[in-house]
This record gives structure tokens, sequence and C-alpha cells, in this order.
């Protein structure tokens, strides 16, 4: 609204010497997101970069290591933190009023439609299909594997876990007041897919707390919601549960 005129960068090495930038937001493929962070930290700048933050443990602790270094900020994008409803939802149930919650359950139950099965192509003559590439294997451009169904390819994307479920994870752990489990153990794979998909359509998670587990459930062939919601999360107290979906949440 303030019609301010903004530079464009076709090369993010060209943007991070522009010495008069502060914050680098990064919403880029998954798999793009910690050298990207990286080389905006070294850079010194301060950093918001979406969920999920790595593909691996190593890569997210890389992260912590070089901001305490160089001093700078990074903060993790998974935005219901700051919803002002999810607020008050987790305030209630660490109030007590629940009594000792037991179990929690973060849910992501949808209907996501095959992707079929595409030949290699061209890139199309506007991208810079090697820079899109990055730290990912060199393979023909294929668009099954470009914009947004990149998700669903390992060497890019997380699946629908690191897509939509990381949010109800997150939510799950930030009720129950948890930080590192014990142990966890998963389960998926392709029970509805018969395309070009590698990420599970059917997954199933257990995270093991001393006193509390945490269960996370995916289905993407479900075209009803699963316990009253999509994309939710339950949390079970001996005193009764809580219910958090999209729309709010309930007692």
């Amino acid at each position: 609204d303030r019609n301010e005129k903004v530079d464009g960068y076709n090369d993010y090495r060209r943007m991070l010497e522009d010495k008069s930038l502060d914050v680098v937001c990064i919403a880029t493929p998954d798999h793009w997101h910690v050298p990207l962070a990286a080389f905006s930290v070294i850079a010194g700048k301060d950093v918001y970069v979406e969920k999920p933050l790595s593909h691996t443990i190593s890569e997210g602790r890389l992260l912590v290591s070089l901001a305490r270094k160089h001093g700078r900020i990074i903060q993790h994008g998974t935005q219901a933190r700051s919803s002002e409803g999810l607020m008050d939802a987790v305030e209630y149930m660490q109030s007590g009023k629940l009594g000792k919650i037991r179990m929690a359950k973060a849910i992501n139950s949808q209907l996501r439609g095959p992707i079929g099965s595409v030949p290699d192509s061209e890139a199309p003559a506007h991208v810079n299909y090697d820079l899109w590439l990055g730290p990912a294997p060199k393979r023909p451009f294929n668009r099954n594997r470009f914009h947004y169904k990149w998700h669903w390819f390992w060497a890019y994307g997380t699946g629908d876990t690191g897509n939509d479920g990381i949010h109800q994870i997150d939510i799950a752990r930030w009720g129950l007041g948890v930080k590192l489990p014990k142990a966890v153990s998963c389960s998926g794979g392709q029970l509805f897919y018969n395309d070009d998909h590698e990420t599970p359509d059917t997954q199933v998670a257990t995270f093991e707390y001393d006193d509390v587990y945490l269960m996370y459930e995916m289905r993407l062939w479900t075209p009803y919601p699963l316990e009253g919601h999509d994309n939710g999360n339950i949390f079970y107290g001996d005193k009764g549960t809580v219910s958090i979906g999209r729309k709010g949440w309930q007692v």
C-alpha cells in the first residue's frame, strides 16, 4: 500500500550482498531452507524461515550453532503460535482444568488428489532450473516435481507431515508443554496413490514422553473429518478433553 519500490533478484547471492537488508524471509521449497538460512546468517541477516526448518536434526543444530556464532535471530515459521485463540486454548489446558493430560492427538486428515505420472521435459525458459535444484541431486526437469508438487518428493519436500502435519504436531507439543521425546516410532506408506508421489499418503507416529503420549495420524485420502477435524488436535485429560480445529476450540 505504501507503493515502495522493491528490488527483485534472480540469485540470492546478489540479494545477500545488499547491506541495507536486515531480515531474510525464506519461503522456498524445503531443500533450500537450511542453505539459505545459513548463508543469510553468515551475511549478517536475521532470518524467518518457513516450516519445516530442515530435513534432518543435524541441519537444525547447524543453524542453531550459526545463529549463536554470528549473534543473529532465526525464527521458525510454525505460525499457529501467533494465534490468540490457540494461546487461550493452551492457557486453559495448562491451567489444570482438564486434569492430568495423558495423551494428545495431532490430526491431518484430508483429501489430496493424485498427481498422475508425467514424463521429464525441458524447463520453462524463464526458470533457472540449476539454481532451483541447488543442493538437490541433479535430474531432468519434471513439472510434477516443480511448483507445489515438489512437496511429494524426498529430494525437495517432506511430504504432508512437513507441509500440514507439522503445524498440528507443534500445537500438540505446545499444549502439552513438552520438549524432546525419549522415543519416537513412525510408519507409513502409499495405500492410495499410484503415481509419481514418493512420500506417504498414510502415516502414523508416536512421540513418547515420561508421562504422556503424542499421537500423529495422517490420511490424505479421506473426504471426511476425523473426530470432527480435517486438521486439528485433541487433548485428553482425566477430567475432560479439548478439541482444536481451524474454526476454533472447545472443551
